[in-house]
């Protein structure tokens, strides 16, 4: 397998899992849900996180409306007075929202060419925003170099090196750690694990990748 082969393949596994984080974050887990995911996670290897999460989502089926009040507490309507974050990076990272980082996120997504990288989310900050913009910019990484376009490609895989080390791993897994800790139903306690170790292992995993690690260590 040559190298653009390899990066191509690298960019449209990561595409597929940043959707499947921004989906997660992003939509109520009712039945329709439930079951498009148990649909999308039938080939999961049992083990790990996505294993975990095949298993709370066939478990939640039973008790859909469970998963569903859980994750608007803990996602949508949280109350500022119970002390809990809110799934925002500006109010994780600044404890105010919009903040900083909203306004760094925005020019992020400007600057890629993706505004509206994220229409269903209440602003670019929000956890399920900054999985979908990364999703879009693996995705247009992806057909660079099926394209045979490199520098294309290795421009945007310096900018998602820039977004993930910047944003999303600079919160995420704090924030999920948390909202594990917090969380009382299995399906939501799965969810945050799969985040947090989906950002760590893809800050990790990216330097494994040849022409793309290189590109990356020149944004550092």
């Amino acid at each position: 397998m040559n190298a653009h082969v390899e990066c191509c393949a690298f960019a449209r596994e990561r595409s597929q899992a940043y959707w499947l984080l921004s989906r997660l974050f992003l939509q109520v887990p009712d039945l329709p849900c439930l079951r498009e995911l148990q649909t999308l996670l039938a080939s999961a290897d049992g083990q790990g996180p996505l294993g975990e999460l095949k298993r709370e989502v066939s478990a939640a089926m039973e008790t859909p409306d469970e998963a569903a009040v859980e994750f608007t507490r803990r996602l949508v309507v949280v109350s500022k007075d119970s002390g809990e974050s809110l799934p925002f990076e500006s109010f994780v990272r600044e404890g105010m929202l919009p903040g900083t980082a909203t306004a760094e996120v925005a020019a992020c997504m400007a600057d890629a060419g993706l505004p509206d990288a994220a229409p269903d989310a209440a602003t670019p900050d929000h956890i399920g925003a900054e999985f979908g913009f990364m999703a879009l910019l693996c995705h247009e990484e992806c057909r660079a170099w099926a394209e045979n376009r490199q520098e294309e490609a290795l421009r945007l895989a310096g900018k998602q090196w820039h977004f993930l080390n910047r944003h999303l791993a600079a919160w995420i897994p704090d924030y999920c750690d948390a909202l594990e800790a917090r969380a009382a139903h299995g399906y939501m306690k799965a969810v945050a694990r799969l985040a947090r170790q989906c950002v760590l292992a893809d800050v990790d995993g990216y330097e494994g990748v040849p022409d793309v690690s290189e590109q990356c260590a020149e944004m550092r």
